[in-house]
């Protein structure tokens, strides 16, 4: 047994996959270290009722990053990742911002209009926040196709630097904002905003030399493939911000800012476990994609195990320090959101064991997965929340995302074990 695990350790540290996992991981780690700060400084400067506003904003900001990012940077990650094929992936990378141009400039110019009327909708008190939200959504929408051009390209290193980029943009700001002591929500939402658009501007450092723009030439050969896939991951990636940030919005419209604020605390100590899920899911979606044979096939499940099992211990080490994980970070203004963050706490953590399955999906020739998963999930997130927020409070938001990702866990091992076992026997009659 001993030695098996010493196998296995060593296959993990030779492995180009474990390598770039780590430089993902660690990297992005350091990088929402850096956010941590800026969100500590924040809730402390701002306190439960004013980080609520913030968080409302954040919530639609979140929201409409997926919306807009409309399935496209799955699908970049899924037929962009073969770097033998420059010309195509140019190509690729040029039409997906074309779309995204026509996208974000829409949502900027109706800003004025919706910004309002959803504030309205919600029974939030700062509208302003919500044009600002609208403005300057499409800086995420951008930010994010950075990432994905970056990481398609094998480019791990710089998708961590752009990474680390916007978040010590956000930390400068918000410091400065702290010292001054400027409690305003509004302000300290408007910064943080615009700081995802500063690594955009510096993309030519952080590109890989083969990249060429070209918004003009024929896309006609690639919309086919391109938007099949985009159409279900789509739905996928829509019906995931909406999972994340839409009890925000029904707690806003049900409770009150101060309950928001609570949610929006803890949260941001959940999101930090979430964010090492999304680190190890941005490695392992283009590496996954690539594997067409057997042999790697059997090897990346044995890992993928590994990673499920790795991520469900890890909750068990976090229940002891959930309280005290409140008062060293937001502070203890918001004890009253800790039996709220042990279960989004363990949420995420299931999160992070369902992702290594989800990465099959990009190999597999099931795109209505995303699709079906997606959809599940969110009839569970909007029942849920519309049903039992109203009546039983905060908690009722929380366990209406665990149970969401309950679903996610359930649907997509037990799909990608049948799928894999499948796919196996039609590899050995095919031998």
């Amino acid at each position: 047994m001993q030695d098996k695990l010493l196998q296995l350790f060593h296959h993990f540290k030779e492995s180009k996959g474990f390598r770039q996992t780590m430089i993902m991981v660690v990297g992005n780690f350091g990088a929402t270290g850096v956010s941590a700060i800026t969100i500590i400084l924040l809730s402390r400067l701002l306190g439960p009722e004013q980080f609520g506003s913030f968080t409302v904003g954040f919530a639609v900001v979140l929201i409409l990053s997926r919306v807009f990012d409309a399935g496209l940077d799955a699908t970049l990650l899924k037929y962009a990742s073969d770097q033998q094929e420059l010309a195509k992936n140019n190509a690729l990378f040029s039409y997906t911002i074309k779309i995204k141009l026509w996208l974000t400039g829409a949502l900027a110019l109706s800003s004025f209009i919706l910004g309002p009327l959803t504030a309205k909708l919600l029974n939030f008190d700062q509208p302003a926040i919500m044009t600002i939200a609208f403005l300057l959504g499409g800086f995420s929408v951008w930010y994010e196709q950075l990432i994905t051009m970056l990481q398609a390209s094998h480019k791990f290193k710089e998708a961590v630097l752009a990474n680390l980029y916007q978040s010590l943009a956000k930390l400068t700001g918000i410091s400065a904002l702290f010292l001054l002591g400027w409690k305003s929500s509004l302000i300290t939402f408007s910064w943080y905003m615009f700081a995802p658009i500063i690594p955009v501007l510096v993309a030519g450092s952080l590109l890989p030399k083969s990249f060429k723009l070209n918004l003009n030439q024929d896309f006609s050969k690639y919309q086919s493939f391109m938007l099949k896939m985009a159409r279900h991951s789509a739905v996928g990636f829509i019906a995931a911000g909406l999972i994340e940030n839409i009890d925000v919005l029904f707690v806003q419209k049900y409770l009150s800012t101060y309950e928001t604020g609570l949610l929006g605390g803890v949260s941001r100590i959940s999101m930090m476990i979430l964010l090492v899920a999304y680190s190890l899911g941005n490695v392992l979606y283009p590496r996954v994609a690539q594997y067409k044979d057997a042999t790697n096939m059997a090897k990346y499940m044995q890992k993928a195990v590994v990673m499920m099992l790795a991520a469900l211990v890890g909750f068990l080490v976090f229940i002891p320090f959930s309280r005290l994980s409140i008062l060293l970070t937001i502070g203890p203004e918001y004890l009253a959101g800790d039996k709220v963050l042990l279960i989004l706490a363990g949420s995420s953590f299931l999160t992070l064991a369902t992702i290594p399955f989800l990465a099959l999906f990009y190999v597999f020739n099931k795109e209505w997965y995303f699709s079906v998963s997606g959809i599940g999930q969110l009839a569970i997130i909007l029942f849920g929340n519309a049903l039992f927020v109203p009546t039983y409070g905060l908690e009722a938001a929380a366990w209406t995302r665990l149970v969401c990702r309950i679903f996610l866990f359930a649907f997509t091992v037990g799909l990608a074990v049948f799928t894999y076992k499948k796919e196996m026997r039609k590899s050995l009659r095919s031998s």
